[in-house]
Formats: C-alpha cells, structure tokens, sequence
C-alpha cells in the first residue's frame, strides 16, 4: 500500500508538473522591465496556463528545482541545457526630455546628476561609466561621485523623476524610450550581455513550455526590431565592452 501511495503520488506530481503551473526563473531586472510587461499578452491567449515568475539573480540547477524555464542574461555556456539566443542587450545613458535639452555633447554629462546600475556579480569587465565616456569619445572625464543600484528598476525610476542620468540597458529602457517618457540622448551605446532562453532539453516537448517559447521568440524578434529600427532607440555606434 505504502509503495502504491507513492506511486500515484510521483504520477500526480508529474502530470501536474506536464500540464500544471508553468514556473519561469529569471533576471530581476528582465522579470521587472521586460518580461511583466508583455506577459498579460501572453496569459490572454493561454488562458488556461498558470505562469509563475521567479525574479534572481542566482543561477538555479535546473535538474534540481521545480522551474520549467530559465531566462538568463550572460555569455551562453549553459552545458547540458537547450540553450537558444533571445536578445543582446546595449547599455546607453537615458534621462527625460527636459533634462535631455541642456545635453549638447556627451561631456555635458559630467554637470548632471549620474546614476549607476551595478547588479550582483558586476566587475570592472561589465559596462560602466567610464567605458562609455571612453567610447562617446571623452577621454579620462572626471566623475563626480554618484549612487549605484543593485536593481535597474530603481535607476530607471529616478531617471524618469527627471532626478539624473541612468546609465540603463535597452532591455528595461526602450519601452520608455518608444513612449517618449526618456529619451536616448546620444546614439552611442556599449554592448553588453545576452539574453538565453535554457531548459531541460526534455521538457521542450511539453506544451506548456512549448507554447511560452514560441510566444518568447515572437516577442523577442519585435524587440529586435524596435531597437535596431525606431530612430530614438537605434544606435549609431555600438563598441565592445573589450574594445574600451
């Protein structure tokens, strides 16, 4: 009796696990920006599917844990998971329209408030201020001391205060942009991480998970589309974070 009990029971967890909630890990950025966002486009056209966002910036043991799908932001070597490319994500300094006016030249940027982004595990190898100057062509500028972030979501919400200039990538900032609520001041951006969408390799042939994925690729290739093509988004240089 005890072993049937326990039969049935990894059947239940099973078949809930195949056609139940669909539990998604990612950034707490992507989670809060991006993903929220277009997520109720989503849930519209699957109704029937539960979703579960799990915002952090840990990276889980998929074979360990009960999330289906992992959205994660780094350099793709993700061994012994289905790994396919979502976005690359630009880092460029945004601000309101109003402060935007008094910015004629990027080093008009050294009299205003800054603000930084530093999520966890940032180093002196991922985007910075410095590295942008460097690229936009100010050579050693002189930076002010100035607050960082561990969150992009609150760098963003004192930029769209008109309280300063947020160094932001354009996965959290272009629906702002497109809005007009910020703008793009320079069209000058530092490359920066990509965006992965990873899984199990046997749970891309369960519905709940083959569904999101192919909604994601659609959403992602509209992204795409906006930053390289909508003129206050689009860039006219785009350097490296090793070239600087």
């Amino acid at each position: 009796d005890a072993f049937d009990l326990l039969t049935r029971a990894s059947d239940d967890l099973r078949n809930s696990s195949e056609e139940g909630e669909l539990v998604i890990s990612t950034t707490m950025s992507f989670a809060s920006n991006w993903l929220t966002e277009k997520l109720q486009d989503f849930q519209t056209e699957f109704n029937d599917l539960k979703v579960r966002i799990e915002g952090t910036d840990r990276v889980l043991d998929l074979n360990r844990s009960n999330v289906d799908i992992a959205i994660r932001f780094g350099e793709g070597d993700y061994q012994e998971l289905h790994c396919d490319t979502l976005f690359t994500d630009y880092v460029t300094p945004v601000c309101t329209p109003e402060l935007a006016k008094k910015l004629k030249t990027p080093a008009d940027l050294l009299d205003v408030p800054l603000m930084d982004y530093h999520w966890s595990g940032f180093s002196s190898k991922d985007p910075s201020w410095d590295k942008w100057f460097e690229a936009a062509g100010v050579n050693s500028p002189v930076l002010k001391p100035m607050p960082a972030f561990s969150d992009e979501h609150m760098a963003l919400a004192l930029a769209k205060a008109g309280k300063g200039v947020a160094l932001i990538g354009t996965t959290a900032v272009a629906q702002a942009i497109a809005s007009g609520e910020l703008v793009r001041p320079f069209p000058v951006a530092l490359k920066n991480y990509t965006y992965y969408f990873t899984c199990l390799p046997a749970m891309l042939s369960r519905h709940k998970v083959a569904v999101f994925y192919e909604w994601l690729k659609r959403e992602t290739i509209n992204f795409e589309k906006l930053v390289e093509e909508d003129p206050r988004i689009k860039f006219d240089k785009i350097v490296a974070i090793d070239e600087v």
